[in-house]
């Protein structure tokens, strides 16, 4: 008779008796901190199990309890042999993992690897022990060589059927596969998709009992999967076809009910095992056809049920003596983390006095993930529990506050009897965290979607995490679940990094104050942490909720009312101001504004300050942004406090809507305050006053510059000055010695009529302030060339036509000649002889280097002719020789000499004499070229002479 046909009897009482009935229960989180045995297994000759940290392995013989196992994770998911003789687990340290077995006869340790990275659970068959290092699979036979097989990839908990021909493991995201060990044919036994832990073969090795959000049973020879419903910590009975398992119910930290069950896993009917309605039954375990070992929580009691007589017998009862032990595992592989910091809150340690905060985990959990992104400003409130201290969003997990056009005053009364407002009123009040955590995530403009256990995988969660968003997730931490704050994991093993509003629970006493950075291990995983299935018994992750937003992007100079710690302050801890008197609308800039009512007498209680953090030293305008709702109060006293001071500034808010207002021009010095404030005490009661955007707008300070062709000019030469002078709107310019000496063109023209060095200055005004810009010495005046020349004749005759030039100009340095010839000369007193009859015009450019060229040209032409068409009478001859000469020369002239010059090449008188001489001395003159020229009464002629 097959034990489900015997029970029917059982169920019917069950269920008149109401199944889930409100009782009082038992607080999870305090199950949790006393501590209890859990997973117990039947060994030779007594009892293996751990307790609720499984970092210990516990020997029951003969009614003693002894530790026989201390080591991190070193009882999660412990296995025992056939015979009993055997316990495998891992044994994990900083240096890595090992599989390991304790020999109960002989109470020694055999490790079967050494140190490795990632190992499993060691798991036995009736001649071998099996585990994976990596992605591959060990199997060492009590005789013989050892066997591997390669996998998909590395699971910590699979399993071989008792027959050995299948293997069952899990994929990187937590898909059952089945593998067959002969052929190596792999099929996915469970759902895609779906997170799915703890596989079982039934005893006769045909079936495969598995967790995916509720029970589930793979027959592999009709190939089918069977749902067997809800529950939770399944096990197969031995006659491989009925399955003992639990039934829960809490609500907050409470663990109302947990009931034992039995069903048959084809019909799935579920029948209940024990008929208390007080008890807290768990861990149900098959010692035989007709006996079940189980244990409660109530009084930490191990017990055997014999569904024959429905008898119980007492195992054990007790934990007190026992010393849990702990261990600190630090990381030293890569993590990743979602940028910057989670502000911590603890749901005890800093939520109000008054509060009771041991089932607040969701909505302190709630607040961090909102904190995170600084959607809420501080709410400082002194907090005693634990210490005094200041705590920043305790406050809004259990008081009323406003927000989003929403006021939090849904209440609840928590398990301490106080009545809670905020995140708790809110969730609670509503219905319940699992219910309501969305919607508080949404008012606080958030975008946010729920999943719940089995389509919660791996891959989701790590997804979340690499988007760089925190994930709120409700893990079963206890047995009534817990909601923690995901921000992080550890590269290549399955270990999530948490803000833990309860505190790290890897660590002694839960709570503490500890709960920053919490690792925990993934469901179906043991890597040293704490799990996120705390007994192994759910195979799932309860729910999550994403929470996804974007941080304010701050501004420097636009401090707008979400500014949060980024220069806007609200006052909501300091007289008698709280955040609940702040109210908000959706309207004004960045469609969103704070606002309170105004009082009449009062000093301001509800305040604000809009700080600005300025580059730049100087003078700013500041403006406020009035928004059009909730902006009715006369005489807002606008305070700007700069380097000068304090200034008020009265503005009717109603004058104005949805625009900024100017409220003047405010000066900024490094070190000095510089901010706005504005308060409620407006000198009018019951009036609106709008906490809005103020804004700091640069003036830059004015930059006197211009730009000039030089600074070297001829005089009654233009000089155009070009301003480029910045963040000016006047000028003002001074020109010394000019013909404009003071004027306020943009960009003046000046002429300076003597000679010179002088001074400039502009000065550049701006609307504050005025840059003057002087320059000693700039402008450099000097004389402009005057170009002036003579010609020794200017009648000449073939062959020897030689004109020689004397230059007379001024204040030249470089000349240029043009003989009308098409020859020319840059010679200051060049000479030119003419090859051809004609008429020619000879010009002069003289400049130097600082002004434009002179033109200088000859009233009259020269005329060229030839020898040829003068009479003989009146032909005067010259010879002179000898040339080149050195003492002396002879001058042959058929006419009477009147006079003899003699010029150099500069056109000087170097020797002269009067009357009919001959003879010139030139011994005393230099060498080079020189004119001689002889005056006749037939006139004057000229000829050219070499000194040697």
């Amino acid at each position: 008779m097959k034990i489900k046909h015997c029970l029917f009897l059982c169920l019917a009482v069950f269920f008149s008796l109401n199944l889930f009935a409100k009782i009082d229960g038992l607080n999870a989180y305090q199950c949790e901190s006393k501590g209890y045995f859990m997973n117990v297994q039947a060994v030779s000759d007594g009892f293996v199990m751990t307790d609720n940290m499984s970092n210990a392995l516990y020997l029951l013989q003969d009614g003693q309890v002894a530790k026989i196992v201390s080591a991190p994770g070193c009882g999660r998911y412990f296995t025992v042999s056939d015979d009993g003789k055997r316990i495998g687990f891992k044994m994990i340290n900083e240096t890595g993992q090992r599989p390991a077995v304790y020999h109960v006869e002989t109470g020694n340790v055999e490790y079967l690897s050494e140190a490795v990275n990632l190992c499993g659970q060691p798991d036995f068959l009736s001649d071998a022990v099996y585990f994976t290092i990596q992605n591959r699979l060990i199997v060492l036979p009590e005789t013989g060589k050892a066997q591997t097989v390669l996998l998909d990839n590395y699971s910590n908990l699979l399993q071989i059927s008792p027959n050995k021909s299948h293997l069952v493991f899990s994929t990187s995201n937590d898909e059952l596969v089945l593998m067959d060990m002969q052929t190596g044919e792999k099929i996915e036994i469970s759902e895609t998709g779906k997170m799915s832990v703890y596989p079982q073969f039934s005893p006769d090795g045909k079936k495969i009992l598995f967790q995916s959000g509720e029970m589930f049973v793979y027959d592999i020879e009709e190939n089918k999967r069977y749902s067997v419903g809800e529950g939770i910590a399944p096990k197969w009975s031995t006659n491989s076809e009925d399955i003992v398992f639990v039934k829960q119910l809490s609500k907050n930290e409470v663990l109302l009910r947990s009931d034992l069950f039995l069903c048959d896993y084809r019909e799935g009917n579920h029948v209940a095992l024990i008929q208390t309605s007080n008890r807290f039954e768990h861990y149900p375990v098959f010692l035989s056809e007709n006996e079940v070992l189980f244990q409660t929580y109530d009084k930490n009691a191990i017990r055997i049920l014999n569904l024959n007589s429905n008898t119980e017998q007492l195992i054990y009862e007790g934990f007190d003596a026992v010393e849990q032990d702990f261990f600190t595992l630090n990381s030293e592989k890569s993590e990743d983390l979602i940028p910057g910091t989670v502000p911590y809150t603890h749901q005890v340690y800093d939520t109000p006095d008054e509060h009771y905060g041991y089932g607040s985990c969701a909505p302190t959990c709630a607040i961090m993930a909102i904190s995170y992104y600084n959607r809420l400003p501080k709410w400082p409130t002194d907090v005693t529990k634990l210490f005094p201290h200041s705590s920043d969003y305790g406050s809004y997990v259990s008081t009323k506050y406003r927000f989003n056009e929403h006021y939090f005053e849904e209440s609840s009364t928590t398990g301490g009897s106080d009545i809670a407002y905020g995140g708790y009123g809110y969730m609670w009040g509503l219905g319940s965290p699992n219910s309501q955590m969305l919607n508080y995530l949404e008012l606080h403009y958030f975008e946010s979607s729920q999943l719940w256990n089995s389509s919660i995988t791996w891959a989701g969660v790590i997804d979340e995490i690499d988007a760089d968003y925190p994930l709120p997730m409700c893990a079963m931490l206890s047995d009534a679940g817990h909601l923690i704050l995901t921000k992080g994991y550890i590269h290549d093993q399955h270990t999530l990094i948490f803000s833990e509003p309860y505190g790290d629970k890897n660590t002694p006493s839960w709570p503490s104050y500890d709960g920053h950075k919490a690792y925990y291990d993934w469901p179906g995983y043991n890597n040293g942490y704490q799990n996120l299935d705390h007994s192994g018994a759910y195979g799932v992750i309860a729910w999550t909720i994403t929470a996804h937003t974007t941080e304010t992007e701050y501004s420097n100079l636009v401090i707008d009312n979400d500014h949060y710690d980024h220069g806007f302050v609200m006052n909501n801890s300091e007289n008698g101001s709280t955040q609940r008197y702040f109210r908000d609308v959706n309207d004004g800039y960045n469609n969103h504004a704070w606002y309170t009512l105004t009082m009449a007498d009062e000093s301001d209680i509800c305040y604000v300050k809009w700080i600005p953090t300025p580059e730049a030293e100087g003078f700013y305008e500041v403006s406020a942004f009035i928004p059009s709702t909730y902006a009715d109060a006369e005489g807002a006293p606008y305070k700007v406090v700069d380097a000068n001071g304090e200034h008020t500034v009265i503005l009717n808010q109603n004058d104005y809507s949805d625009e900024w207002v100017s409220l003047g021009t405010y000066q900024y010095q490094l070190g000095s305050e510089f901010y706005t404030y504005l308060g409620d005490s407006t000198g009018y009661d019951g009036q609106s006053i709008a906490y809005d955007a103020v804004k700091y707008d640069y003036i830059p300070s004015p930059v006197a510059s211009f730009e000039s062709a030089g600074q070297d000019f001829c005089v009654g030469e233009s000089i155009n000055f070009s301003n480029t002078s910045e963040n000016a709107e006047t000028y003002t310019w001074t020109f010394d010695g000019a013909d404009l000496v003071e004027g306020t063109d943009m960009n003046p023209v000046v002429v300076y009529n003597e000679a010179g060095v002088y001074d400039l200055s502009l000065l550049a005004h701006g609307v504050m302030e005025t840059d003057t810009l002087t320059l000693s010495a700039y402008i450099n005046v000097h004389e402009a060339p005057v170009a002036d020349f003579s010609v020794s004749d200017n009648n000449l005759y073939l062959p020897n036509a030689l004109a020689v030039f004397p230059n007379e100009s001024l204040y030249a340095y470089n000349y240029t000649w043009d003989f009308g010839d098409g020859n020319g000369s840059e010679d200051a007193n060049p000479y030119h002889y003419y090859t051809e009859v004609g008429s020619f015009n000879v010009s002069l450019t003289a400049s130097n280097p600082w002004c434009e060229d002179v033109i200088y040209s000859l009233e009259e032409s020269i005329e060229v002719q030839d020898a040829t068409n003068v009479e003989d009478a009146n032909l005067m001859k010259v010879n002179v020789f000898p040339n080149p000469a050195t003492d002396r020369i002879q001058i042959v002239v058929n006419a009477e000499i009147l006079s003899v010059k003699l010029y150099d090449v500069n056109g000087s008188v170097v020797l002269q004499s009067e009357g009919n001489q001959e003879f010139l001395n030139v011994r005393g003159l230099a060498k080079g070229c020189y004119m001689l020229s002889i005056e006749t009464p037939k006139g004057v002629r000229r000829k050219q002479i070499v000194k040697e």
